[in-house]
This record gives structure tokens, C-alpha cells and sequence, in this order.
């Protein structure tokens, strides 16, 4: 069996098995008007085993290990049918398939459309924006967090803006915020500029901050007490008040990470970080790239001399 889940609409939501949602029980509600995430029915039922990962197979780092799709299995018609022009899925740009932990199929195409130019060709190297699938990746690295006793979901919100003694919203827990049941007032909307939360924070004035535009929400409701699908929760986690940091990433040559060298360029970055209190995170392979991330305190958790001191 399937643990009930929630299935969202902006008018409404539905409880029941996500693959037959017609067996479900409706309520009549907008999603931050539903009752309390304690009243869901069948949570008591078995989740289903999931199978383990082959041994011998490496967990995926840089580098996929890659496989064969098994010989019962067909895809190409499938995915044929992703990428027509003019189906229903018309908007897939990307199609991976891991298959025992390794990548057995992968396709890539389409072009992504842009407003100040020609459209960009989909290939293997193209970024792509997850969009909501982030928000089971954010959750799986708070589980390895909670897992590894770094996080306690019971606790309160480390949200700067929350702190104050007389917010209410500093009751808001982790838990809360990953239940989407945080109690703040915002309005999940695709449709409606002038009264969605959503839009406002992805392309509006919270675009430059989203973890401090969905921070500063109201409350609507107590913390714990109701469920609203909300993006903005997933910005409040996996944002963060102390720090500034400034990825770099390329799809060079890379190099060996932990090789020493002769040259002072990492050198040098690395020790003008350090007076401003930060730290440098430099992952890289031969043929896979190079990512460089440097995070440093916020303005408010240093002084004005250390930070002069590197600039």
C-alpha cells in the first residue's frame, strides 16, 4: 500500500492515494484554509520497501557509473513521446533513467526560450532549473543532517528576522517548515500576479533575496496547525542569515582537487577569505569541471576592518 499524501490545488486539497485521486476525500478549502495535518486518514498504513542500491555500485559523486537498459525494456518509443513538438509533454528538454544505481538512458533537446534573444539549444552540458524537484533534494539533505545529529527538526527556525521575543513566528519549527504547516501567510498562485506570493518572490521585488521575502510573511494560522503548499518554505530553509556565498562553476578540464601545486592562485583565495572569516569549497575532476564556492560571514557578524582587509 501507499502512505496517503497530499495532492495540492490552489482551490483545494485532496487526500488519497496520488495514483487514484478520484478515491480520495475532498475538501472544499483553499490549501491554507485545510484542517490540521494530524486529521489525515490512513497514515498508519505500511510504506512500500524500496529496493537497495546493487553492491558493488559506487554512490554517483561527479560521475555517474553507467549501465544498459535491460532487454525486456523499450524506452525509445517512450521518450519519443516526451519530446514531440506537438504532445502533451511537448516542454522536455531532458530524459535520464538510472537503472540499479546506474545511468542506463539519457536524452537531451529542445530549446529553452529566452526573452532578450535568440533561444538556447538543450544539450548534455545545459543547466536546467529543477523547479519543485529541489524541494525533495533540500529534504533528503536535512534527513542526512537530522541523521547525522547536526539538526533537530523539533527545533525552532534559525530565521534571523524571527528572533524578536514577541514574534509569533518564532515558534515556526524545522519540522514545520518541511511539513509546509509553518503557519505564514502565502499565496502558492501561477496565475495571478497582483495576488500571488509565488510570483512576487521568484520574478518580482523578492527575486534578489527569496529566503527573506518568504521569511517575511505573516502569520495566517499557528504554526503546526495547517497545511498550505507554499515555495516559500523550501526558500526559508535553504536560505541562510549568516552567510554570503558565490559560486563559480565551469564545464573545463578540471583537475585533481587535492594535488599540491606550485602556483599561489587557490593559495591566494583561500587566504583573502580566511581574514573575513570564510572559507573556500573547491570540488573539481580531470574532464568534469570545476566548481568554486566561497562563503563569508554576513555584514552584520563581521567588522568593517576585517572586511576591508580583503577587499
Amino acid at each position: 500500500m501507499v502512505r496517503s499524501a497530499p495532492i495540492v490545488r490552489t482551490d483545494r486539497i485532496l487526500w488519497g492515494n496520488p495514483a487514484s485521486p478520484s478515491r480520495g476525500r475532498v475538501g472544499r478549502h483553499r490549501a491554507c484554509e485545510a484542517g490540521p495535518v494530524s486529521d489525515l486518514p490512513g497514515t498508519d498504513a505500511p510504506l512500500c520497501p524500496l529496493p537497495i542500491q546493487a553492491s558493488g555500485v559506487p554512490w554517483p559523486t561527479q560521475v555517474w557509473p553507467t549501465g544498459s537498459v535491460p532487454a525486456d525494456v523499450d524506452l525509445e518509443p517512450l521518450v519519443d513521446a516526451a519530446f514531440d513538438p506537438e504532445g502533451p509533454l511537448r516542454d522536455t528538454y531532458a530524459v535520464a533513467c538510472v537503472h540499479g544505481g546506474r545511468l542506463v538512458y539519457e536524452r537531451y533537446g529542445g530549446t529553452l526560450p529566452r526573452f532578450d534573444g535568440p533561444g538556447r539549444p538543450v544539450t548534455v552540458s545545459t543547466p536546467l532549473l529543477s523547479w519543485s524537484v529541489a524541494k525533495s533534494m533540500l529534504d533528503l539533505v536535512v534527513g542526512m543532517l537530522v541523521g547525522d545529529g547536526l539538526l533537530d527538526p523539533g527545533a525552532r527556525a534559525d530565521v534571523p528576522a524571527w528572533s524578536g521575543p514577541d514574534d509569533p513566528r518564532r515558534d515556526i519549527t524545522v519540522a514545520d517548515l518541511l511539513a509546509m504547516r509553518d503557519g505564514l501567510a502565502f499565496a502558492e498562485e501561477y496565475e495571478d500576479a497582483g495576488t500571488s506570493d509565488v510570483i512576487e518572490m521568484l520574478f518580482g521585488r523578492g527575486r534578489d533575496d527569496m529566503a527573506a521575502f518568504a521569511a517575511d510573511r505573516p502569520l495566517a494560522a499557528p504554526p503546526g496547525t495547517r497545511f498550505n503548499y507554499s515555495t516559500g518554505t523550501s526558500m526559508v530553509l535553504s536560505g541562510d542569515g549568516h552567510l554570503l556565498q558565490l559560486a563559480i562553476r565551469d564545464s573545463g578540464v578540471g583537475f585533481e582537487a587535492d594535488a599540491r601545486r606550485a602556483g599561489l592562485g587557490v593559495h591566494s583565495v583561500t587566504e583573502r577569505v580566511r581574514l573575513v572569516k570564510g572559507t573556500v569549497s573547491i570540488t573539481s575532476l580531470p574532464g568534469h569541471g570545476t566548481q568554486v564556492v566561497v562563503s563569508v560571514p554576513s555584514k552584520g557578524r563581521r567588522d568593517s576592518h576585517e572586511f576591508s582587509a580583503a577587499s
